[in-house]
């Protein structure tokens, strides 16, 4: 009997602590997740037109905001681009397209350009 207590005794030490510290870190990867679901919805236009001009890597998205700037950042995450653009005020403003969002050729097209910019910059 005492060695089954032992046992437990032994099982619990070891097990719990690492439990505690799994579920604190599963927590907050839901909580970012979470956190960066909703500052991509409130980046991302729910419709609207893109120019985009490929020479001078400008942007015009006409949607509920009128953003128009050139392409100074891109990152692609997952089926997220994110871009940073500069208007000519100089002010810079954060746009996330979906992949879902437009055709498979407009896609393959905006990331070409975003990313092309962001390896000319570096």
């Amino acid at each position: 009997m005492a060695l089954i207590l032992l046992i437990i005794c032994f099982i619990t030490f070891n097990i719990f602590p690492h439990l505690i510290s799994f579920l604190f870190i599963s927590l907050a990867a839901i909580a970012t997740l979470y956190l960066l679901n909703k500052w991509t919805l409130t980046t991302t236009p729910s419709h609207g037109f893109v120019l985009l001009d490929c020479k001078n890597h400008y942007l015009e998205i006409h949607a509920d905001t009128i953003v128009s700037g050139h392409i100074i950042a891109a990152e692609l995450m997952f089926s997220v681009l994110s871009l940073k653009i500069k208007d000519p005020l100089s002010k810079r403003k954060t746009v996330n397209f979906v992949a879902s969002s437009m055709t498979e050729q407009d896609w393959k097209r905006l990331c070409r350009v975003a990313l092309l910019q962001e390896q000319k910059e570096r």
